[in-house]
């Protein structure tokens, strides 16, 4: 289902992205950080 529609900024889709599992409960971490190897 597309409640929000489209147009928004994407911080407003990853707020809303996170709703979900949050009142369910569960633990949602947002712009979580990777480390990268580039020396293969």
């Amino acid at each position: 289902m597309n409640v929000l529609g489209s147009g928004f900024l994407e911080k407003v889709y990853e707020n809303a992205l996170a709703l979900e599992p949050r009142n369910a409960g569960l633990a949602a971490v947002r712009q979580h950080g990777l480390t990268v190897a580039t020396n293969l």
